[in-house]
């Protein structure tokens, strides 16, 4: 469906007016009141944020009969919106799905005209202030809350129909994951960009996950993953993690052996290497669509020693310095997953026909191995916007 400014829409009815709820300090006027559009539009969050922990989910539901956006009426957003409860200095992940079907996909969602009005906070000069986004079914957004704010910040969600002035709507459900991270640069305090199941690609490798064991990073425990066998050196037509075709191909090192990790059931839970144990296994990944990735490479045997250094180039641009675990513990078998521990996180540029290299590289053993790569497109190349 057409994606609809917010701004423009909430000033040509003339009547809703996001303003903070009653421990907000700041009114939100138009310098405020923005919508992100889309990914082409969207900030990165920079190198300096890295997540600490893999998300935890919560669940908003967006009621119709207590949610619904009184466009008709002169209140203030968190008059009617669903809220939730933000804490400082996190990465949030939401996902809108529709709630009668448990669907996230636009294709099958019983409305796809409706959205979720979501109403987030950013920095500001007094600790923050709001901007908005419109969310479809199938929709995923990602925010980081400001680090210096005293006060309770809350995400509001309402529900509208773009479309109609008849408001037919049907309950829809966020999902929400949080992840803490380090440090206070501002720019990562500011960013909120759209990213989608269909600019995820998954990969596992040795042994696929059982049952609904998905458990990646990024994405929803019931995303596809495409599997790779030992021995394997090739696979074309890599689905997308909402199961969606695509050209996008991979190329394997040479590999001979599959061992498992204990207590794993989901992609991490097996690893290819080399018996030779003298060689690095790499993968060279073709034809993604141009933009700036966030790449996770899953790079750990079941010894505590059996890391790897893991190193991503594309286009002359070689990314290096990150390992995963190797202190002598077994921690490597904990959950939840952690940058640095089972895996190591990259953001690169993929300018357009250009190849995206990783390479797990032998560390604290003769091994070298890979359990499972996710690889998320969160943006344009910021030099080649149109």
């Amino acid at each position: 469906m057409q994606r609809w400014n917010c701004l423009v829409i909430l000033l040509g009815w003339g009547v809703v007016v996001c303003s903070p709820i009653e421990s907000e300090r700041s009114a939100l006027g138009d310098e405020n009141f923005r919508t992100q559009k889309s990914v082409s539009e969207a900030s990165r969050i920079s190198e300096s944020a890295e997540p600490q922990t893999s998300p935890a989910e919560d669940r908003l539901v967006i009621s119709p009969e207590k949610n619904a956006n009184q466009r008709g009426k002169k209140l203030p957003i968190g008059k009617f919106s669903a809220r939730y409860p933000l804490k400082p200095n996190q990465i949030y992940t939401v996902a809108a799905k529709d709630s009668a079907n448990g669907s996230d996909n636009v294709a099958t969602a019983s409305d796809s005209s409706q959205s979720i009005l979501l109403c987030y906070p950013v920095s500001s000069s007094n600790g923050f202030s709001h901007k908005t986004v419109l969310l479809s079914p199938g929709d995923r957004f990602r925010f980081v809350t400001p680090s210096k704010s005293s006060k309770g910040m809350t995400l509001m969600a309402s529900l509208i129909d773009v479309t109609s002035e008849e408001q037919n709507l049907s309950e829809m459900v966020l999902t929400i994951h949080s992840q803490s991270i380090i440090g206070e640069d501002e720019s990562a305090q500011q960013t909120g960009f759209l990213t989608r199941a269909d600019q995820i690609w998954n990969l596992n490798f040795a042994l696929p996950a059982e049952g609904d064991d998905r458990e990646g990073v990024v994405g929803d425990v019931n995303d596809h993953w495409n599997f790779v066998e030992h021995g394997q050196t090739f696979l074309g037509g890599l689905a997308t993690a909402d199961g969606g075709a695509t050209d996008v191909e991979v190329n394997i090192s040479e590999n001979d052996g599959e061992w498992g990790i204990a207590g794993e059931t989901g992609p991490y839970h097996a690893y290819i290497y080399h018996n030779c144990r003298c060689v690095d296994l790499s993968l060279e990944v073709r034809y993604l669509p141009e933009g700036t990735y966030a790449v996770y490479v899953f790079a750990h045997g079941d010894a505590p020693d059996q890391n790897a250094a893991i190193e991503v180039e594309c286009a002359g641009v070689k990314l290096s310095g990150k390992s995963t675990l190797n202190d002598g513990t077994w921690n490597f078998r904990e959950h939840p997953f952690s940058d640095g521990n089972q895996y190591v996180r990259y953001v690169v540029d993929v300018p357009a026909g250009e190849h995206l290299k990783m390479t797990s590289r032998r560390d604290g053993s003769s091994y070298s191995m890979l359990n499972a790569v996710q690889f998320e497109r969160i943006g344009e190349i910021p030099n080649v916007r149109k």
